[in-house]
């Protein structure tokens, strides 16, 4: 505060060096807030009770606006939840009350439901489930060993009548064996054995055994019956399993559909069962939610009674601190008026928005050349105020080419003869005010002991400290 950079134009009050400037000032990087408590601080404008409650006021703002923000979090969710239980439960929005009155209806609804689904119907008592599923399974194995025994007997048939047919294709070789028993030939010549022994025969005297073609002919028509019987029996069996088969397979099928339907009707219920358990929870949650969202709710409107509270303080503080505005005011509208002319006037004064300077030229004037003059008048003002000893900073004060901040060259001039007359006629003035300035001041400062040194880019040796800062 005691030096202002060329960078800064002079344009606002809190700006003491450029952010575009080299120099390493912590001030570059302060918030206007904070710069505007350091200039208080420095002016004895600020109680530290009061920067302690602007702290604390701070932080309260930051709670209080995560608490409104989780409150508006939880109501959406507890509207969302609310929206979703009267969709799911079918009710109508318009009967429901608002907030907590609504949640108990809508628990009384989810439960009237989960009673409704402990309810039995004959048609789907899932408790006989198990010896329903045991006389599906005894039917499916009657059915299936139906269709086995139907198929070995519908496959033996074939077989069957292809013996009686290979039996029946030996009958006529065995009845020509017969007749040639009774009435056998030679096998030799070709006489009837008869003939031969009547006449004698010296070729043959073996003769055929009538006993075995008898018996062989005689086996063979009881096969043909027996496997006659045999195929009349299997062909009655088929039958009877065809006829057995059919009403087999159909309760084997109605049981099977009516435990599928069972089965599903069982998962139904148990998702009916569940969902409607998840809603007695969620109407259980909708209610902490709606707890939850009234008292952060409820936190957030005392934080802002607080806050209120404490800005009111923080008013007051200002109001005690007004003497200190008040004064350095008076300063700041004689510098005006000795910069300006008597008919001009200034102004300090400090509210909620933060520091503010006016200047009164025929009603409140605000342009480049007015912004840099307001700002050079402070600094003077401030100056002013400690020489007599009302701030914590050294009478003294350092301006950076002041004239290249859109000051006018009269103005400019005027701002030495003032400082000049602050001097008074004392050997020793009661402050140190610098200027560096590359536009001449005027002729008659122009000289010891006012001015002081004279520096140049080139050669070295014309600069400050004679290097190159």
């Amino acid at each position: 505060m005691l030096s202002r950079d060329q960078e800064c134009r002079f344009d606002k009050v809190l700006d003491w060096r450029s952010s575009d400037s080299d120099s390493g000032s912590p001030a570059r990087g302060l918030s206007s807030v904070k710069l505007l408590d350091a200039l208080r601080a420095l002016i004895g404008a600020i109680d530290p009770e009061e920067f302690k409650l602007r702290e604390e006021i701070v932080a309260e703002e930051a709670r209080q606006k995560e608490a409104a923000q989780e409150a508006v979090r939880r109501a959406w969710e507890a509207d969302r939840l609310r929206l979703r239980l009267i969709s799911e439960l079918e009710l109508n929005p318009d009967e429901l009350l608002p907030g907590r009155l609504a949640v108990e209806p809508l628990r009384q609804a989810a439960k009237a439901r989960l009673a409704g689904l402990a309810r039995v119907t004959p048609d789907k008592d899932i408790a006989n489930l198990p010896a329903l599923r045991a006389r599906a399974e005894t039917a499916k194995q009657y059915a299936e060993s139906l269709a086995l025994e139907r198929a070995r007997t519908e496959a033996l048939i074939p077989e069957i009548e292809s013996l009686i047919r290979r039996l029946q294709g030996e009958r006529p070789s065995a009845s020509v064996a017969a007749d040639d028993a009774e009435n056998p030939l030679c096998p030799v010549c070709d006489v009837p054995i008869d003939r031969a022994l009547a006449e004698g025969c010296k070729l043959s005297h073996k003769l055929p055994d009538l006993d075995a073609a008898k018996h062989r002919m005689d086996k063979l028509n009881e096969d043909i019956a027996t496997e006659n019987g045999r195929l009349l029996a299997s062909k009655s069996s088929l039958d009877t399993l065809t006829r057995q088969l059919k009403p087999a397979r159909s309760e084997a099928d109605e049981l099977s559909r009516r435990i599928h339907a069972l089965e599903q009707a069982q998962e139904a219920r148990s998702d009916a069962w569940f969902k409607t358990r998840r809603l007695i929870h969620d109407a259980d949650c909708l209610e902490e939610y709606l707890l939850s969202q009234e008292c952060v709710a409820l936190v957030a409107e005392s934080l802002i009674a607080e806050i209120e509270t404490k800005r009111e303080l923080a008013a007051a503080f200002r109001g005690e601190q007004a003497q200190v505005f008040s004064r350095i005011s008076k300063f700041f509208d004689a510098v005006i008026r000795e910069l300006v002319g008597p008919t001009a006037g200034g102004k300090v004064s400090l509210d909620g928005n933060g520091l503010k300077l006016s200047v009164e030229l025929g009603g409140d004037r605000s342009t480049a050349a007015i912004d840099s003059l307001k700002v050079i008048a402070f600094d003077l003002a401030a100056m002013c105020m400690s020489i007599e000893g009302g701030t914590h900073l050294p009478a003294f004060l350092v301006h950076d080419s002041p004239r290249e901040a859109d000051l006018g060259l009269s103005v400019y001039h005027r701002l030495f003869h003032l400082v000049r007359g602050l001097e008074g006629e004392e050997a020793q003035p009661l402050f140190q005010y610098i200027v560096t300035t590359t536009t001449r001041p005027p002729d008659e400062l122009s000289e010891a002991p006012w001015l002081r040194e004279k520096l140049g880019g080139a050669p070295a040796e014309g600069r400050l400290l004679r290097r190159n800062l």
